[in-house]
């Protein structure tokens, strides 16, 4: 009977400890359940995550995309003037239409790099840019040279380290360019005071330096907080002053510098006043060009002049022939200059010339992408 009672008892220990394993078994499910759960949970939440940030990603894109596509259409749409330190690529159906040694182009400023102008460096630099390359200097050698052209601060005359507007828009120009940090090579609020001090000095006698000024102040405004002179009323100055009494007046030259100072000085309104004004002189210009006696560098200013007074539709002829003379007369950087006396690969003058003229076409033809075929 003991027996009996014993393997009973035995057997409800047996069942005691499986019932109590089966439930910790079963606890162990439910807590795996749970986990496996909450894991889901956590991975539904990440990829729900993953999947905002993606669109949010997407959609900054396709913002900052947007807006590139819009900063092109305002430039394209904008003046030329607005080109100046930030030049766009040229299309290549254009840029093809130039007879230019591209090759002979990029290497033509080494023998020239320790005695290169600031205008020069320039001229190289804008080319570049509106070839959409990767300029032919490491930045560290384009910062030296521009160096060479501050003092205290400012930019300067190389001969005579004084403070002077044309070195100031070449040098910030270049900068702009390069999109490189101004303040670790000129100082920012020295050269604000100095173009302010230059405004309120304001001559319209001076009409090529007054060109260099507005186009700094342009430059600098675009980059910079922008610099006030409300108490200078610099349009009327220029349009009171009759360029024709200038000293050696030049109708090319002048025209297009009081031209290029009166569109980025006003509105719509005073700019159809000025256009009014000098109409005429820009007529009887016009009526006296013969293409064929003109550089490459008059033709494209002439260029610029009809496209700044609006007169495209009226001189459709001229810009033709002003066209072809540009694009067609003169093989740019050639190499069969070697050996002349007076080489762009030999002379600095004659380089300067060659870039110069290089660089006014390449602008001028911005603006008749239509007329060219």
């Amino acid at each position: 009977m003991w027996n009996v009672f014993k393997m009973e008892g035995q057997d409800e220990h047996v069942n005691d400890k499986s019932e109590s394993s089966e439930e910790n078994e079963l606890d162990l499910i439910k807590s795996l359940e749970q986990a496996i759960r909450e894991n889901l949970n956590t991975l539904k939440s990440d990829i729900r995550t993953s999947l905002d940030r993606s669109k949010e990603i997407k959609s900054n894109s396709t913002q900052q995309e947007q807006k590139k596509t819009q900063e092109r259409k305002e430039k394209t749409e904008g003046t030329f003037l607005d080109f100046l330190g930030d030049f766009p690529t040229i299309s290549p159906r254009i840029f093809n239409k130039f007879s230019i040694d591209t090759t002979n182009f990029k290497y033509s400023i080494e023998p020239f790099l320790d005695q290169i102008e600031l205008e020069s460096l320039y001229y190289y630099i804008s080319i570049y840019k509106i070839m959409g390359e990767a300029i032919h200097l490491d930045i560290e050698k384009v910062i030296s040279i521009l160096e060479k052209y501050v003092h205290d601060g400012l930019f300067v005359s190389k001969k005579t380290q004084i403070p002077e507007l044309k070195s100031c828009f070449f040098g910030l120009s270049i900068i702009s360019e390069l999109n490189y940090e101004s303040s670790q090579i000129i100082d920012i609020e020295k050269l604000r005071k100095f173009l302010t001090r230059e405004i309120n000095q304001f001559s319209s006698e001076k009409l090529h330096l007054n060109y260099y000024l507005i186009n700094s102040v342009h430059i600098f405004n675009s980059k910079f907080p922008k610099i006030e002179y409300r108490n200078v009323n610099l349009f009327e100055t220029l349009i009171n002053q009759n360029i024709a009494e200038l000293e050696d007046y030049d109708p090319i030259i002048d025209l297009y510098d009081l031209f290029s100072c009166f569109k980025l000085l006003e509105q719509e309104d005073n700019y159809s006043k000025a256009k009014n004004k000098y109409i005429d002189s820009a007529k009887n210009l016009l009526d006296q060009i013969n293409p064929q006696e003109l550089t490459i560098t008059q033709c494209a200013k002439i260029l610029l002049i009809i496209d700044l007074l609006d007169m495209k539709n009226n001189e459709k002829k001229l810009i033709s022939r002003l066209l072809d003379m540009m694009l067609k007369s003169t093989q740019i950087f050639d190499q069969e200059v070697e050996g002349t006396d007076f080489s762009w690969k030999e002379d600095h003058l004659a380089w300067l010339i060659e870039l110069r003229m290089l660089y006014w076409a390449l602008l001028a033809s911005f603006q008749y992408y239509s007329f060219i075929q």
